[in-house]
């Protein structure tokens, strides 16, 4: 629900492809959600995050240029939702 409100999209959900012990993870048990963004609302989306969400965060230390994977993705987790006001 929060996803949705902070991206305007409905996320799909990130299931375990196979089982592992040490982290108690089951196979197809949900482990995240996603989204992918294009467009305007991608434009939009990065412009609120860069001037408004991260400033918020107290120890942010800025992007780093190895989270873009080869096709010019760019990828980063967020373990909070606290920093948009939506």
């Amino acid at each position: 629900r929060d996803l949705t409100t902070i991206t305007g999209q409905k996320p799909a959900v990130t299931k375990a492809r196979k089982s592992i012990a040490q982290f108690k993870l089951r196979e197809g048990q949900p482990i995240g959600c996603h989204v992918t963004l294009r467009g305007d609302r991608m434009w939009e989306f990065l412009d609120r995050t860069l001037s408004l969400a991260l400033p918020r965060i107290r120890d942010f230390r800025g992007l780093s240029p190895k989270q873009f994977d080869g096709r010019g993705n760019y990828t980063f987790g967020l373990t909070e939702q606290v920093m948009f006001h939506e």
